[in-house]
Order: structure tokens, then C-alpha cells, then sequence
């Protein structure tokens, strides 16, 4: 397998689209699959004993979306990942450990998911559309998810790993010598491998500090908002894009009247 030469993406300079006004709203495109494209949330995330992350999607590529949604720690770049990847099923990582989730990613079409997880018995929620599609416990039971951290879009934050690399996917975790390509810096935002990429568009990425209920979810899926214990802004200063990941004016929301819950 032909492996792509990894480049620090954290010194690289914001795209100029960042400066642009959206006041209908924005999403953010990916159009390729790189091992340098991303964007960046400027929110610095608290300890979490609990946690809700919901996004719009939109996959434009068949096969593996990629990864949506990225934190990494020092020392723990899967911290917090949403991954859809070779095993053609969404994935909820937390501390490197792994839920599958039973979401239905279709290409082409805006899709809002919610997922939700506790450190109380480690259990989690998975929304699609709304809806609750699946849910489970023993991810993570206990854990609290780290502060100061980076919140990364479009990539999974990976590292190099001694003399070989781990693939962090439920479907392939093992050690490979070579098999994916990582950088030298060994910290939050450092590496970036293009098998694990996102092809498509986001839009509307926020995190609350809690579980939210059922009735919150299938709000936001309305394009409501819930104001309370949410942790980040998607606004144009508070997100950043880069090498290549643009944004543009519009999202799946921007006819609706939003109200706040």
C-alpha cells in the first residue's frame, strides 16, 4: 500500500474563507481525502464525566466517511473520535476504547446524528434523524474525559508509535509496521493519516457537557437549539479551516427559524 508523507498541520496559517461573513449560516467541505485537510474548533473542553456531540453530515465520497470528529489529550489521541471507517460502521471512541454504532450513513444527503456517553457504567446513545437508533454501556466505564485538549474536524489525530504504528479501528487493532503514516510531533493536533479522512461536509458540530434527552435530540434534528451546558459555538471566529477544507455560505438549517430550549 502506497503510503502518503505526513506534514505538520498545526503550522499551517487558517484558509483566507475564514474571514468570510455567512449570515445565513456555514458548513464546512472537505472535497478530497488528504492527510492535511482539516478544521479546527477553538473551544477548550473541560473534564467531562459526560458528554453529547451532534453534527450535521453531509458524505459526498462512497465508501468509509471518515472522521467526522476528533479530540485528542496528551498521550491519548482518541480521547473523543467519531470514526467511520474500513469496517463500514460508525464508531465511538472514548479513551481509545469502542462502541459500534448502529447509524445508517447514506452519501449524498444531510444526515443529523446525536451521540451521547457517561462515565456512569460507561453507557452511550446513538440518534439519528432524531431518533434513537442504538445504545449500550461499558465504553469507558469511569473515565473522565480529559481537558485541554484539541478539537479536531474532518481528521483522526493519529502519532507514531514506537517502531510501529497502531490502528486505532475496532476492526483492525493490532500493531503494523509501516501501515499507517504518522508524524513526529507527539501532541494534540500532530498527525493526520488520509485513510481516515472525511469527504463531505459538516455543519452545526456542538458539544453539551451532559446527556441530553430524547426530546432535545429530536429538537436539534428540527433545527432547534439547546442552549443549556453546550460547550462550543459554531460561529465563524470560533471555527478555523485549513489546507484546503473551505467554507461555504449556507447549512441544512438556514430556512429554519431556531429556537432555544
Amino acid at each position: 500500500m502506497a503510503l502518503n508523507v505526513l506534514v505538520d498541520c498545526s503550522v499551517f496559517t487558517s484558509s483566507s474563507s475564514s474571514h468570510l461573513s455567512f449570515p445565513e449560516g456555514f458548513r464546512v467541505a472537505f472535497p478530497s481525502r488528504t492527510n492535511y485537510m482539516y478544521a479546527r474548533v477553538r473551544a477548550s473542553l473541560p473534564q467531562l464525566r459526560a458528554l453529547t456531540t451532534c453534527l450535521w453530515l453531509r458524505s459526498t465520497e462512497r465508501g468509509p466517511v471518515g472522521t467526522p470528529l476528533s479530540y485528542a489529550v496528551p498521550g491519548q489521541p482518541n480521547e473523543l473520535v467519531l470514526l467511520h471507517g474500513p469496517c463500514l460502521a460508525l464508531e465511538l471512541l472514548v479513551n481509545d476504547k469502542v462502541a459500534q454504532l448502529p447509524l445508517n450513513l447514506t452519501r449524498g444527503s444531510w444526515q443529523h446524528m446525536c451521540v451521547s456517553w457517561s462515565q456512569k457504567g460507561g453507557a452511550w446513545q446513538a440518534y439519528q434523524g432524531g431518533r434513537l437508533r442504538g445504545e449500550g454501556h461499558g465504553l469507558a466505564p469511569g473515565h473522565h474525559l480529559r481537558a485541554g485538549g484539541q478539537l479536531v474536524l474532518g481528521q483522526e489525530q493519529v502519532w507514531k508509535g514506537g517502531e510501529g504504528t497502531i490502528a486505532q479501528s475496532a476492526c483492525a487493532r493490532v500493531w503494523l509496521v509501516g501501515a499507517c503514516a504518522h508524524s513526529e510531533r507527539d501532541s494534540p493536533g500532530g498527525g493526520f493519516d488520509s485513510t481516515q479522512a472525511l469527504v463531505g461536509e459538516l455543519a452545526q458540530v456542538g458539544i453539551w457537557d451532559r446527556v441530553l434527552t430524547p426530546g432535545q435530540v429530536a429538537s436539534l434534528a428540527r433545527c432547534g437549539r439547546v442552549a443549556q451546558g453546550s460547550l462550543t459555538s459554531w460561529t465563524e471566529s470560533e471555527v478555523e479551516v485549513y489546507r484546503g477544507a473551505t467554507k461555504h455560505p449556507g447549512e441544512p438549517c438556514s430556512k429554519h427559524s431556531q429556537s432555544s430550549q
